[in-house]
């Protein structure tokens, strides 16, 4: 595993975080941060909380004329757009003393389009799984913040929703909470469907857009039932809007056509499955009257009962 050539530094004094490295992008101390496998945003409000609290945000799919950086800016910058759900977030972790984390999934190295399995939303990555990007970067805080265990919450709207869904089966142990915020797939509990999908194991040649036969990878995982129950265990919410109705064709492991079924049934599937290997959930569903793709409500819903014990 590749170790990042930079070391972020933040250094407490009194409640306000000083940045002795990274780029002071934007005003409202957000702070755009470069390393050899990718960029994140980070958000760290005057007062912070201890012990330390990180909201990490995934952000949903890139369109044609848009980047990841950019995405990812919406997801944690204040603007006028009402669909912007970066105010709502931002006040969140102003009101909470919390550090927001917007890793930036970049079409080149982690494209949901470039890249097989869906790219970053099957956790795969051009030189580094997306997956790994996100641990390499807790982890650093982890080194910098004294008593900082690199626990965290998570939130990931629609492309970003997948990620998380399928984050939280594979490394439970990392994660206090989760809101998925209507994905179009889920990783579903089906032994006889292949991973991302499912939980078979998956063999896949990871061949990449324009990618060399030799610098080609094999993925081969199958996922842990022993993470499995532990998954369960979280606080996770699965949150969609009533406006929300947009139809996809039929896909392997996916209950119904629409974000809604498919939300709707995942929750159900896992609540039997939970039963089945004889675990306890907190998984629950929350359906948003009046609420589209991406509107504030959706994100104000997502934050709550982020850290509560």
């Amino acid at each position: 595993m590749k170790r990042f050539s930079f070391l972020i530094v933040l250094v407490l004094v009194v409640t306000q975080f000083t940045y002795a490295q990274g780029k002071k992008e934007e005003l409202w101390e957000i702070v755009l941060v470069k390393n050899e496998n990718g960029q994140f945003y980070q958000y760290a409000p005057k007062k912070v909380k201890k012990p330390y609290r990180f909201l990490v945000i995934i952000h949903g799919m890139v369109g044609e004329k848009s980047t990841a950086k950019d995405a990812a800016r919406n997801d944690i910058r204040s603007t006028r757009n009402i669909s912007n759900p970066g105010k709502i977030l931002k006040s969140y972790a102003k009101e909470n003393g919390v550090i927001l984390i917007v890793p930036i999934f970049d079409k080149y190295n982690y494209g949901s389009y470039e890249g097989p399995i869906g790219g970053y939303r099957g956790l795969a990555g051009r030189k580094i799984d997306a997956d790994v990007f996100l641990n390499q970067i807790i982890d650093s805080y982890k080194k910098t913040l004294k008593g900082y265990k690199g626990k965290f919450s998570i939130i990931g709207h629609s492309a970003g929703g997948q990620f998380v869904g399928r984050y939280i089966a594979k490394y439970p142990e990392r994660i206090i909470a989760a809101s998925i915020i209507a994905p179009g797939t889920y990783l579903s509990f089906d032994e006889k469907v292949d991973y991302p999908y499912g939980l078979k194991k998956c063999c896949w040649l990871l061949d990449w857009k324009g990618m060399a036969k030799e610098d080609q990878k094999i993925m081969q995982y199958t996922p842990d039932k022993e993470k499995l129950k532990e998954m369960f265990k979280l606080r996770i919410r699965v949150i969609v809007g009533s406006k929300d109705t947009y139809k996809y064709s039929p896909y392997v492991g996916q209950v119904g056509l629409t974000r809604i079924d498919r939300g709707r049934g995942w929750v159900i599937s896992a609540k039997e499955y939970a039963k089945s290997i004889g675990v306890n959930d907190n998984i629950k569903f929350i359906f948003l009257k009046g609420e589209g793709h991406r509107t504030p409500k959706l994100f104000a819903s997502a934050t709550k009962g982020m850290f509560r014990k």
